[in-house]
């Protein structure tokens, strides 16, 4: 199974995420230096979109 979040590619104006990218900026966020951490916001979303899939809370 692969879970990923649903994206869609943006461009100007506005934020632009071409690629259609979960998180296009995140990997070099200076306001979330855990985004490689289990209390990232990365690996939070995934950690929620697989409780939900399992049904655990």
């Amino acid at each position: 199974m692969v879970v990923y979040p649903d994206t869609i590619a943006s461009s100007a104006p506005g934020p632009t995420n071409p690629n259609a990218c979960f998180d296009w900026w995140g990997y070099s966020n200076k306001y979330d230096p855990n985004y490689a951490l289990k209390d990232g916001l990365q690996m939070s979303v995934l950690y929620a979109m697989v409780q939900r899939v399992t049904g655990r809370p």
